[in-house]
């Protein structure tokens, strides 16, 4: 059984099954219950009306440990797709009856002027993770800054429309930029720290996914080998594999 939650979207993955699921369900309704209560704590002077701000939905997020429950975040990775990056996070509620629920929320998110990649990044964990708790025990309103409802743009001008260019696919963006980071790596201890950063679920098919994450991680050890002077041998099949992350740079 998958059903919606309220992020944006966020799909829940039914683990278990039987009574411990049912206690889960019946803890998070009362959690809700308890939340329903939270006090709207700061105010939006442009719309006039008050909200339960980010701190007040931190506080009440202790609400679920309470009633038993807790939100374990399990991994993070996003997609590019254009100027546009997804950020997927993975949670996991559990119960102290031994149930779960795996819950997948995908956050839109990119750079914006004064606001480089890093900061946007470190924004959007931030805001998906309160939006999450915010969702769990239907809390109207997190803070002014994170809250689209909220935000004031009157001074909002839409973006003018991007001239018609063909579009790559989201998984040739991810892998050009990625590739193009290793290349520019300067030193051994450069491209191991880079290696952590590598995006992840770049496929649905978890035989291809497993084949690109074999394919950069032989990219990888060959910029590594590259810069340290070792040597470095691969085979017809990974020599192939090598071959395709190289077409998608643009490589003879």
């Amino acid at each position: 059984m998958v059903a919606k939650t309220k992020s944006q979207p966020a799909d829940v993955v039914q683990l278990e099954q039987g009574e411990p699921l049912a206690q889960l369900y019946a803890a998070l309704a009362k959690a809700q219950a308890a939340a329903e209560s939270v006090g709207k704590d700061a105010r939006n002077e442009h719309h006039r009306y008050a909200y339960a701000s980010a701190e007040a939905v931190l506080i009440e997020a202790a609400l679920l440990g309470e009633h038993g429950l807790a939100l374990i975040p399990l991994a993070a990775s996003w997609l590019q797709d254009g100027e546009w990056r997804t950020l997927r996070r993975v949670y996991r509620l559990t119960h102290r009856a031994g149930a779960s629920v795996e819950l997948v929320q995908d956050w839109p998110y990119r750079e914006e002027k004064g606001r480089p990649w890093d900061k946007t990044h470190a924004a959007a964990l931030t805001s998906s993770l309160a939006y999450q708790y915010r969702d769990l025990l239907r809390i109207p309103r997190v803070d002014q800054e994170d809250d689209i409802a909220g935000r004031d743009d009157r001074e909002h001008q839409p973006a003018p429309a991007p001239e018609q260019t063909p579009k790559r696919p989201p998984l040739a963006v991810a892998l050009r930029e990625y590739l193009g980071r290793v290349d520019a790596a300067k030193t051994a201890e450069a491209l191991a720290a880079l290696v952590g950063e590598r995006p992840h679920g770049l496929h649905r098919d978890p035989d291809k996914a497993a084949e690109i994450e074999h394919a950069l991680a032989l990219y990888e050890e060959r910029a590594r080998s590259a810069l340290t002077g070792e040597s470095w041998t691969v085979n017809d099949d990974e020599t192939a594999l090598l071959e395709r992350l190289n077409a998608l740079k643009g490589e003879p």
